[in-house]
């Protein structure tokens, strides 16, 4: 078997040994990039690069694709390793870093919030928008540490997804078409009951929106600054966001 000549331990020691030699690398114009991202879309459509960047590593480029994923990639395009590169003697993750950078924000006077149903806590000063399924785990996790934080209004979006949880809908609905919203929904999250009830809802038209926003996957949160976030955050990193 042939081995790549840049397995991920390499590449991470020549992170640490190079991060501070070339400090200004990745911000520097560079054709080599535009053209190795032109290269790139070229051989692997499916992947949808939209962009590259020389990375602090010599020879290595950063390279991102339209959903996000960062990875680093030789300059022939051939070779690649997908997932974060550290900075070790600042104990910084260059591609979390990197990923904020790259957060799409989304403007606020845009988003259908008659869509959604609100649930205010304390004086609903701060604003959090979330895209959720009932039956989906890590939404339920969220709901926790929602449960820890206070001044916020909080405006969901109920976005089931069928192929994951086939009861989702009918719950979403029935949550939709309650007299009280935010109580049918804090019941079924709590005591997993909700009334059986049916109307027009707004569920495809969230789904829809959810798919321009690029939110793939529940929970999505919407965080005041338009920043979106994919996936649970614990209490504390909840709460750190809401200030951004």
């Amino acid at each position: 078997m042939r081995r790549s000549p840049f397995p991920t331990a390499r590449l991470i020691a020549l992170s640490t040994a190079l991060a501070l030699t070339f400090p200004a690398a990745a911000d520097a114009p560079d054709p080599k990039a535009s053209a190795l991202a032109a290269l790139l879309q070229a051989k692997y459509p499916a992947a949808q690069f939209k962009e590259a960047r020389p990375s602090p590593i010599v020879g290595i480029y950063e390279v991102v694709t339209s959903r996000g994923q960062i990875g680093y990639v030789d300059a022939s395009g051939r070779f690649a390793i997908f997932g974060s590169m550290y900075d070790m003697e600042n104990n910084v993750d260059l591609g979390a870093k990197r990923k904020v950078e790259l957060a799409p924000k989304v403007d606020w006077a845009s988003l259908p919030l008659e869509k959604a149903f609100k649930i205010v806590k304390g004086d609903g000063s701060r604003r959090l928008a979330v895209f959720t399924d009932p039956d989906c785990p890590y939404c339920k996790k969220l709901e926790e540490s929602l449960a820890s934080v206070d001044n916020v209004t909080i405006h969901m979006f109920l976005m089931p997804i069928a192929q994951l949880h086939p009861d989702a809908k009918a719950k979403a609905e029935s949550v939709w078409c309650s007299p009280d919203r935010a109580l049918a929904w804090q019941r079924l999250i709590t005591q997993g009951e909700v009334a059986a009830a049916k109307c027009e809802t707004p569920i495809e038209d969230i789904a829809a929106l959810a798919k321009k926003l690029e939110i793939f996957g529940t929970p999505g949160l919407i965080l005041p600054s338009g920043r979106i976030h994919a996936g649970w955050l614990p209490a504390e990193q909840l709460a750190q966001a809401l200030t951004q």
